[in-house]
């Protein structure tokens, strides 16, 4: 047969390059972040979501709990 082949032979475990911005950010600190450049509570909830490969429901209750604490 004639053409082009690819062997992949090992994907990439980890993304390279620079760490991310938000490392070391619990999240509360990190849905701010989003809701400082105007994004709604939600939206933000959702960005980090996908920033840290969670569900928005795990963010969420996190946020929420991270609340709660607070005003105690």
């Amino acid at each position: 047969p004639r053409g082009e082949y690819v062997l992949v032979v090992e994907g990439c475990s980890e993304p390279q390059g620079l760490p991310a911005f938000w490392q070391g950010w619990d999240i509360g600190r990190h849905i701010a972040h989003y809701m400082a450049l105007d994004m709604p509570k939600m939206e933000a909830i959702k960005a980090v979501a996908k920033d840290r490969k969670l569900s928005k429901s795990e963010v969420y209750n996190a946020y929420e709990k991270e609340k709660s604490k607070a005003s105690d």
